[in-house]
């Protein structure tokens, strides 16, 4: 059945005991999709067509804020950090309107961000 011993039961075997006495790094944390999220402050995130990126121990999550524009125009890019993906804390607001004339009446759709290592800096 089996060709040679680095298929079957004697490989899996190692792998197994690697599987079962390796430690876990952190506890799972649960949570329900297609609710709210809220912040530490209590406040509704606002990171709407949103990515999230991890660099280090964080995860950043980086979103469109509408929520002050009754117009359903652009008021900022939000950023929330979290070590865990369900508790997020608001960083700040990363794009602004005043940033650009340009943006007063923006559309900002689905904003990404990314970390180039060569620069050593993120890039919207």
């Amino acid at each position: 059945m089996f060709s040679s011993l680095r298929e079957g039961p004697f490989l899996f075997v190692p792998l197994l005991f690697c599987i079962l006495v390796s430690p876990l790094s952190a506890e799972p944390v649960i949570f329900d999709n297609g609710y709210p999220l809220f912040d530490t402050y209590a406040d509704l995130l606002h990171a709407h067509g949103g990515g999230i990126l991890q660099y280090g121990e964080y995860f950043y999550y980086f979103g469109e804020n509408r929520n002050y524009n009754s117009n359903d125009t652009f008021f900022a890019v939000s950023c929330y950090r979290s070590t865990d993906l369900k508790h997020w804390d608001f960083r700040n607001h990363v794009l602004t309107r005043e940033a650009d004339p340009d943006l007063e009446f923006a559309k900002i759709e689905r904003p990404k961000v990314v970390y180039c290592a060569a620069t050593d800096k993120f890039v919207m």
